[in-house]
């Protein structure tokens, strides 16, 4: 006697993992926590940095022997420049107090949003 599911079984059971799948998704990508400010904003400029660094190192092998300043291949010391400021320190203080919100007065965010979607889905 063979062992197959029948027709609703199956149907059941690719519903309850599309389900599944679905529910797993929105837990973790819609209602997931973001990474913080701070963290992607150093993410970014390490990144760049890493970009910047690579893009030198290639432009600097694409160049002939006769072409480098000193003659010897010793890479250039270059001294820091003075000209460009320090990137500024995001803090939470110094961006709610730019974009002038008083978290003491504001009031608190709800989900009733979240549940007429919800309604107007199921109606």
């Amino acid at each position: 006697m063979e062992n197959r599911l029948s027709f609703t079984q199956g149907l059941i059971v690719g519903q309850l993992s599309v389900v599944l799948i679905l529910a797993a998704f929105i837990k973790f990508f819609i209602f997931g926590e973001a990474p913080s400010p701070d963290v992607a904003a150093s993410l970014r400029a390490t990144e760049r940095r890493s970009r910047t660094l690579a893009h030198k190192q290639s432009l600097l092998r694409l160049r002939s022997p006769s072409q480098r300043v000193g003659g010897g291949g010793q890479p250039l010391n270059r001294k820091k420049s003075t000209v460009l400021r320090s990137p500024p320190t995001l803090t939470i203080g110094s961006i709610l107090s730019k974009t002038y919100y008083n978290v003491d007065s504001h009031q608190p965010e709800s989900l009733d949003w979240f549940n007429v979607l919800i309604a107007q889905t199921i109606a």
